[in-house]
Order: C-alpha cells, then structure tokens, then sequence
C-alpha cells in the first residue's frame, strides 16, 4: 500500500474527535446535601408556575426585572417537581489556555439562588461536562440541579 494513503488515513482517524460535536461528555458527578446548614431551620420550597416561566425568562432576557411567578410550598407539603439548574464555565482556547474565568461551584448554586430571588439550595446534584470544538478549544461547564429554598421566620412570643 501507499504510505500517503496509510498517513492520511491514520490522521484522518485521529482527529474525528477534532471537529464540532465530535466529543465531550460528563465527567464527575456528586451530591451535595445542602448549601448550608439546614439543622432546625424553617423553610419552603420556591416552586415556577410552569405556565408563567416563559414569560417571566423572556421577560428577562429584555431586561426587565420582574419577580418570578412562584409558588412557596412548605416542606411538609413538598413532592418534589421543582427542580431548578445552574452552570457554569470556563473556555480554553487550543484546549491549553483558559481565556474565562475558572470554573466556580459556588456561582452555579448562587445564580440558581438568585435568580428565584431564593435563601439557598438543597438536594443539590452537580457534574462537570467538557465539549471540544474542534483544535479551537474545549468548554469545561460544571452544572448544579436541586430545589430553590426561602427561609421562614419562625413565630415569636
């Protein structure tokens, strides 16, 4: 056989995972009970009216500041359903260089927070995704899900 042919081929195979879509996946993944400490604390759980939200996150995304359409469900009341996201990531340019900031944990949980205008977060499930672009780069995105909480004011005497 031809060397060219065989050289081509060889490197041909070697950079499928070099182009757009051509890798990435999760990596790690772990849970994390609470954000804070939760002992003998009163809370709810802020739930999104799913019919609302879309409004509410273009709404956003126009730069209006709205408050969410959400519901507060007490603990005792709670089922489960109102799980709420967050990421975020850092982009290294030539899958060498990080031309963003690092990747931070405690930004993903507090955008979350933040943005159901929220006390913290519990039942946190979190894990780290990398996707490669190409010999442009790679994206590392470290990404959090659990339920929004409010703290209560308990009654005083």
């Amino acid at each position: 056989m031809n060397f060219r042919f065989i050289s081509l081929t060889v490197f041909f195979l070697f950079s499928l995972n070099c182009f757009p879509g051509g890798g990435g996946g999760m990596h790690e993944i772990h849970i994390i009970p609470s954000a804070t400490r939760m002992y003998r604390a009163s809370y709810e759980v802020i739930c999104l009216d799913s019919i609302k939200r879309k409004k509410w996150e273009k709404a956003l995304a126009n730069g209006e500041s709205l408050p969410p359409p959400a519901s507060y469900i007490p603990l005792d009341e709670y089922t489960g359903g109102c799980k709420e996201t967050g990421s975020h990531s850092t982009f290294y340019l030539f899958n060498l260089f990080p031309v963003t900031a690092p990747v931070n944990p405690e930004y993903a949980v507090s955008s979350t927070v933040q943005k159901l205008e929220g006390d913290s977060m519990i039942n946190i499930v979190a894990w780290n995704e990398l996707h490669y672009y190409s010999i442009l780069g790679r994206v590392s995105v470290y990404k959090v899900s659990g339920d929004v909480i409010r703290f209560t004011a308990r009654d005083r005497k």
